[in-house]
């Protein structure tokens, strides 16, 4: 397969650790799986925070705080390359959509 996606989490004592989410045809299905695995953390947590009134600001420093980060890589015969698939933009954005469409706004 020529893409992959991990999830990188580091512990508190700054120890990483990954696994593996799946290997992909394409680039576009690997960024859907790392948006996905994003998606799932922040809807999860957003649940857990919304009665104590979370905003997008809290959702996202959460998310950076301990969420796993998904990777994309490419895999080729030579070397495994790093795509440039932004998790953090992509998380920021949807902190803010996820807690405008709860809050009704």
């Amino acid at each position: 397969m020529p893409f992959t996606v991990d999830a990188i989490v580091t512990a508190p004592d700054r120890t990483t650790r990954g696994r593996r989410v799946g290997e992909y045809i394409t680039y576009d299905e690997a960024v859907v799986a790392a948006q996905q695995l994003i998606d799932g953390f922040l809807f999860r947590e957003y649940r857990r925070g919304a009665a104590r009134g979370v905003t997008a600001e809290m959702l996202l420093a959460l998310y950076r705080r301990v969420a796993e980060k998904p990777v994309i890589l490419r895999q080729r015969e030579t070397s495994t390359a790093v795509s440039r698939f932004d998790h953090i933009a992509y998380a920021k954005k949807r902190c803010v959509e996820i807690c405008e469409a709860k809050s009704g706004k």
